[in-house]
Protein backbone atom coordinates (compact mmCIF):
# COMPACT_ATOMS: atom_id res chain seq x y z
CA UNK A 1 0.00 0.00 0.00
CA UNK A 2 1.24 3.78 -0.92
CA UNK A 3 0.32 6.28 1.12
CA UNK A 4 2.23 9.40 -0.29
CA UNK A 5 2.22 9.94 -4.31
CA UNK A 6 6.17 10.40 -4.28
CA UNK A 7 8.96 8.85 -2.27
CA UNK A 8 10.71 10.66 0.61
CA UNK A 9 13.95 11.16 1.64
CA UNK A 10 15.29 10.61 5.27
CA UNK A 11 16.79 13.80 6.84
CA UNK A 12 20.36 13.94 7.17
CA UNK A 13 21.85 13.06 11.08
CA UNK A 14 21.99 16.75 12.20
CA UNK A 15 25.64 16.25 13.13
CA UNK A 16 26.66 13.86 10.11
CA UNK A 17 30.29 13.21 9.94
CA UNK A 18 30.35 10.30 8.04
CA UNK A 19 32.03 11.49 4.03
CA UNK A 20 29.50 10.72 1.53
CA UNK A 21 29.85 8.26 -0.71
CA UNK A 22 31.60 8.19 -4.49
CA UNK A 23 29.38 7.81 -7.80
CA UNK A 24 28.20 4.12 -8.19
CA UNK A 25 28.86 2.51 -11.41
CA UNK A 26 25.64 2.43 -13.18
CA UNK A 27 25.32 0.08 -16.02
CA UNK A 28 23.90 0.94 -19.76
CA UNK A 29 20.06 0.17 -19.09
CA UNK A 30 18.36 -2.76 -21.21
CA UNK A 31 14.83 -2.96 -22.42
CA UNK A 32 13.40 -6.13 -21.76
CA UNK A 33 10.84 -7.92 -23.82
CA UNK A 34 7.98 -7.59 -21.11
CA UNK A 35 8.34 -4.10 -21.45
CA UNK A 36 10.58 -3.29 -18.13
CA UNK A 37 13.71 -1.52 -18.21
CA UNK A 38 16.50 -3.91 -16.07
CA UNK A 39 18.86 -1.20 -14.65
CA UNK A 40 22.14 -2.83 -13.07
CA UNK A 41 24.63 -0.52 -10.68
CA UNK A 42 27.47 -1.73 -8.09
CA UNK A 43 29.22 0.34 -5.61
CA UNK A 44 32.21 2.65 -6.84
CA UNK A 45 35.23 1.11 -6.21
CA UNK A 46 36.37 3.16 -3.55
CA UNK A 47 33.50 1.90 -1.49
CA UNK A 48 33.46 -1.88 -2.20
CA UNK A 49 34.73 -2.04 1.48
CA UNK A 50 31.97 -0.13 2.95
CA UNK A 51 28.48 -0.45 0.99
CA UNK A 52 26.52 2.30 1.12
CA UNK A 53 23.11 1.60 3.29
CA UNK A 54 21.19 1.91 0.44
CA UNK A 55 20.44 3.67 -3.29
CA UNK A 56 18.24 6.30 -4.73
CA UNK A 57 17.33 5.50 -8.25
CA UNK A 58 15.97 8.69 -10.39
CA UNK A 59 14.07 8.82 -12.94
CA UNK A 60 14.09 11.90 -15.50
CA UNK A 61 11.69 12.08 -19.37
CA UNK A 62 14.25 13.03 -21.99
CA UNK A 63 17.65 12.79 -22.32
CA UNK A 64 19.34 14.74 -19.91
CA UNK A 65 19.61 14.98 -15.59
CA UNK A 66 16.51 16.49 -14.43
CA UNK A 67 15.59 18.54 -11.11
CA UNK A 68 17.37 15.36 -8.38
CA UNK A 69 15.35 18.13 -5.88
CA UNK A 70 11.68 17.09 -7.31
CA UNK A 71 10.69 13.92 -5.27
CA UNK A 72 8.78 13.41 -8.23
CA UNK A 73 12.06 12.17 -9.97
CA UNK A 74 12.40 9.27 -7.32
CA UNK A 75 11.98 6.07 -8.70
CA UNK A 76 13.03 3.79 -6.00
CA UNK A 77 15.08 3.89 -2.72
CA UNK A 78 16.28 0.27 -2.07
CA UNK A 79 16.14 -1.59 1.14
CA UNK A 80 18.68 -0.51 3.71
CA UNK A 81 21.45 -2.27 4.42
CA UNK A 82 21.40 -4.86 1.52
CA UNK A 83 24.87 -5.43 0.89
CA UNK A 84 25.03 -6.51 -2.56
CA UNK A 85 28.13 -6.44 -4.65
CA UNK A 86 25.62 -5.68 -7.60
CA UNK A 87 21.89 -4.11 -7.60
CA UNK A 88 19.37 -4.46 -10.17
CA UNK A 89 15.78 -2.37 -10.30
CA UNK A 90 13.50 -3.12 -13.00
CA UNK A 91 11.23 -0.04 -13.92
CA UNK A 92 8.14 -2.02 -14.30
CA UNK A 93 5.97 0.99 -15.76
CA UNK A 94 7.72 2.69 -18.65
CA UNK A 95 5.97 4.85 -21.59
CA UNK A 96 6.34 3.63 -25.28
CA UNK A 97 8.09 5.93 -27.25
CA UNK A 98 9.94 8.06 -24.42
CA UNK A 99 13.47 9.07 -23.89
CA UNK A 100 14.43 8.15 -19.56
CA UNK A 101 17.62 9.44 -18.58
CA UNK A 102 18.57 7.35 -15.24
CA UNK A 103 20.90 8.01 -12.39
CA UNK A 104 21.74 6.21 -9.15
CA UNK A 105 23.51 8.10 -6.00
CA UNK A 106 24.31 5.99 -2.54
CA UNK A 107 23.74 6.74 0.56
CA UNK A 108 25.70 6.38 3.86
CA UNK A 109 24.05 5.29 7.28
CA UNK A 110 23.58 9.09 8.22
CA UNK A 111 21.25 9.52 5.03
CA UNK A 112 23.81 11.47 3.41
CA UNK A 113 23.32 11.25 -0.75
CA UNK A 114 26.87 10.76 -2.82
CA UNK A 115 27.45 11.40 -6.26
CA UNK A 116 25.15 10.26 -8.90
CA UNK A 117 26.16 7.74 -11.15
CA UNK A 118 26.83 8.67 -15.12
CA UNK A 119 23.72 9.21 -16.15
CA UNK A 120 21.99 6.54 -19.08
CA UNK A 121 19.47 7.32 -21.39
CA UNK A 122 17.23 4.70 -23.10
CA UNK A 123 14.78 5.44 -25.19
CA UNK A 124 11.93 2.90 -25.06
CA UNK A 125 10.22 1.49 -28.10
CA UNK A 126 7.58 -0.99 -28.63
CA UNK A 127 7.74 -4.11 -26.72
CA UNK A 128 9.04 -7.45 -28.62
CA UNK A 129 6.56 -9.92 -29.44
Amino acid sequence: MRYYHTPALVPIVADASLKAFAAPKLKRPQYKRNGEVRLKWKPNRDDRKNRPTYYIVYRFYGKNIGDMEDPANILHITPFHQNKKKTVFYDKNPEINVNYTYIITSVNREHLEGKPSEAKVITIGKPRA
